[in-house]
Formats: structure tokens, C-alpha cells, sequence
């Protein structure tokens, strides 16, 4: 079947049409030549995204789990795409400075924002050090999740000198360690130099404090994504992790009053917003369909408060944020959308491209009306959201 719309040229051809003027080329759009190539490649991202962001469009709605900020947390970014590496499912890297996530065995040279075996990366872009609580091991839960993004330190070494708060791996073990100067004191055995590393979830044992120092920090860690769910297992060559690599940087964060890092079970948690997060959507839109017990039952209101980079919640574990993503892969976007989009594109090209400004308020008057069948067939797609209710009113029902 040939796709009405492809590429964005020709969403941007729909804008010029209804403009009556010449329709560009791929080329054109990519390289400019002409004046309605110029407007059409300087307006299209603008207008695309903030398109995604005035509804919930069902082909950009996306989920990713998301883990409270610590001491411990770094920013990471993915490696850049390399033409003659062989990645393989899981692996991320940047083309053109979008993240993309191979889906597949990847052939080498497979371009990423053309190949079917990549697809845009909407997950954490933040990690922790590998961490399990007490009694994970056993099977009992704990474990990591599909997606989610751990770091695991540089392996120690008996001749290096370690900084105190210096995360290192031994022997699947992550310590840290309590003094300067730190050299010849191997971890497992040394308990006044080195002590383990415990994560913020770890029940009654009280959370290392960092912030830590990364040996090497940015080269001398490997950074893991996991592949199954439940994941118990150590990150490192098995067929449960898969090693991203890329680059980490400290998240240092000076919190907000009323805020903390994941450690500090006194205050609400931060979250850093997935890759891609352009809006939220409703996490659980039909949670009322399914009453209890005969009565009615209804979406229980979160308390997520977006700020900047980050969002704000009293729960203490990960969370499952469900959001609008910034696609841009036209093929996979709906076509009343591209409609839409392009009549929106036509608005704000006409005067520059026409300089007739009679011309603007018929193209305003179709994407208005095309943007709204758009939307009407996309409420059909999602259905209804279930309303909130108070829970004093619902327990008196």
C-alpha cells in the first residue's frame, strides 16, 4: 500500500496547494532553493510539535517507566550513531540528535530515520547505580522492568587510589567507599574503607549518601538496559541486559523546599521526564469501567505536578508515565493529522509565500475544520476517559 504521507514534504505540499502555489521538492525541503521551500523547512518541526501537544493523539501516545531521582542518579545520553557497528535489540544512539533504540537484529549500516529496525527512543534518560533490595534474589520481586537504565561503576582495581564516595564493581558488588587515599583495600574484606552500596529502596537499611564519584567518570562505567521483566540478574554479558554505553554526567539537583532525593522518605519524590515527553496522558483513561462490588468506581486523581525537566509525586517507587511523545516519523503518524498539520502549515506560510493576506483566513478556516475531524476520529479511537471522583462523595455511595 503507498503512503498518502511519507515524508514532510508532503505535508508541506498540502499547505502550498492550498495556497495555489508550486509544490517543492524532497530536496527542496532539505536544502532550500525557492521562498516556499524556505517557510516550509523553517516552519514544519515548530508547528509539528506543537501540534502533538494540542491533543492526545492516540499514534504519539507512549509509556515508560520512570525511577525517583537520588544521590546516586546521573544524566545519560546515548553514543552517537556509528555507520559501520552492528547494534543490536535495545541498543540506543543519536542520528541528526535524535535518540533511536534498535528494535531488531540490526544489519551494519542500517540509517536510523530511515530503517524499519529503528524506531525513536520515549525512555529514561537518567540512571542508577545497580541495585536490588533484600530478598529480591530470591525471586520475591524487586527486580528491574523492561526499559529501565542502570549503571554499573568501574571494576576495582588493587593499584588505583580512590576518593571518598567512590562508587566501584567488585565482583558483582557495588561499594563505596568511606575514606580518601583509598588504595590496596579490596572492598568485600576492608569494611572500614569500603562499605556496600544500598539503594534508596531498601527497606530498613539506611540509603548510601552521595553524592558519589565515579572512577573515570563517563568511560570507566557501562551503562545497561534491561530487557525482561522482573530482572534480577547482574548487568554484564547475559542475555537479560543489554549494554547502551554512551556517556553519564552527574544529576545534581539543589531540591526545592517540600522535595528530596529518593533517600529522604520525608519528602515527595523527583522524576526526570522521559526522552521525547512533549504532554501527559491520561495514565489509566477507563479505570471506571470495571465497577467493584456494584458501585461505581472512578480514576483516583494523581499528583504529578510538571516542572521544567522533572516531575514532582509523593510515590515512592517508579512510576508509569503515559504521554504524548514527539514523533516524528511521518509514516506512523494519521493521516488526518498530516491533513491537519499541513492546512496549519498553509496559514502560517501565506503571507510570506503569497502576500495575500485574504488568502490566510481560508486557510484558517480549513484547518480548523479538518484539525477537528481529525480530533473527533481520534476521540472515537481513545473513547471516553472516566471522570474523577471525590472519594468522600464515593464512599458514601
Amino acid at each position: 500500500m503507498t503512503l498518502a504521507f511519507s515524508l514532510p514534504v508532503d505535508i508541506a505540499n498540502v499547505g502550498l496547494a492550498a495556497l495555489g502555489v508550486n509544490q517543492i521538492t524532497a530536496a527542496d525541503f532539505a536544502v532550500p532553493v525557492t521562498k516556499g521551500g524556505r517557510e516550509a523547512s523553517r516552519q514544519y518541526d515548530k508547528l509539528r510539535v506543537a501540534e502533538l501537544r494540542r491533543n492526545c493523539w492516540s499514534f504519539a501516545t507512549r509509556r515508560a517507566m520512570l525511577r525517583p531521582i537520588d544521590t546516586g542518579t546521573v544524566i545519560w545520553a546515548p553514543p552517537t550513531y556509528n555507520a559501520a557497528a552492528a547494534y543490536v535489540v535495545g541498543q540506543v544512539s543519536v542520528y541528526n540528535g535524535d535518540w533511536y533504540q534498535a528494535q531488531e537484529g540490526v544489519q551494519v549500516g542500517d540509517i536510523p530515520n530511515t530503517a524499519a529496525t529503528w524506531l525513536r527512543y520515549f525512555g529514561p534518560a537518567t540512571a542508577d547505580p545497580f541495585f536490588l533490595p533484600p530478598g529480591s534474589t530470591s525471586g520475591g520481586g524487586g527486580g528491574y522492568f523492561p526499559g529501565d537504565i542502570v549503571v554499573v561503576p568501574e571494576a576495582y582495581g588493587s593499584g588505583n587510589t580512590y576518593l571518598a564516595n567512590t562508587i566501584v564493581d567488585s565482583a558483582g558488588v557495588l561499594y563505596v567507599s568511606l575514606v580518601g587515599a583509598n588504595i590496596g583495600h579490596t572492598p568485600a574484606t576492608s569494611p572500614t574503607y569500603w562499605a556496600p552500596y544500598v539503594g534508596p529502596s531498601s527497606g530498613s537499611a539506611t540509603p548510601s549518601i552521595g553524592p558519589f564519584v565515579y572512577s573515570a567518570f563517563g568511560a570507566g562505567v557501562v551503562v545497561y538496559l534491561s530487557l525482561v521483566s522482573n530482572n534480577q540478574v547482574f548487568p554484564g554479558a547475559n542475555s537479560s541486559w543489554c549494554p547502551v554505553y554512551g556517556s553519564v554526567l552527574p544529576l545534581q539537583i539543589l531540591y526545592p523546599i517540600g522535595t528530596g532525593p529518593a533517600s529522604d522518605f520525608s519528602t515527595p519524590n523527583v522524576f526526570r521526564k522521559p526522552n521525547g515527553f512533549l504532554r501527559q496522558a491520561p495514565t489509566d483513561p477507563k479505570a471506571g469501567i470495571s465497577p467493584w462490588v456494584g458501585g461505581p468506581v472512578y480514576n483516583k486523581e494523581e499528583d504529578y505536578l510538571f516542572e521544567g525537566n522533572y516531575i514532582i509525586s509523593k510515590k515512592s517507587g517508579p512510576i508509569m508515565i503515559r504521554f504524548i511523545a514527539d514523533v516524528i516519523d511521518v509514516t506512523s503518524m494519521d493521516p488526518m493529522f498530516c491533513e491537519g498539520l499541513g492546512q496549519r502549515m498553509g496559514w502560517a506560510m501565506c503571507e510570506a509565500v503569497t502576500q495575500a493576506a485574504d488568502k490566510k483566513q481560508s486557510c484558517l478556516a480549513a484547518y480548523m475544520l479538518v484539525m477537528a475531524e481529525a480530533r473527533a476520529v481520534n476521540g472515537i479511537e481513545t473513547g471516553d476517559e472516566e471522570p474523577y471522583e471525590d472519594e468522600y462523595v464515593l464512599v458514601r455511595l
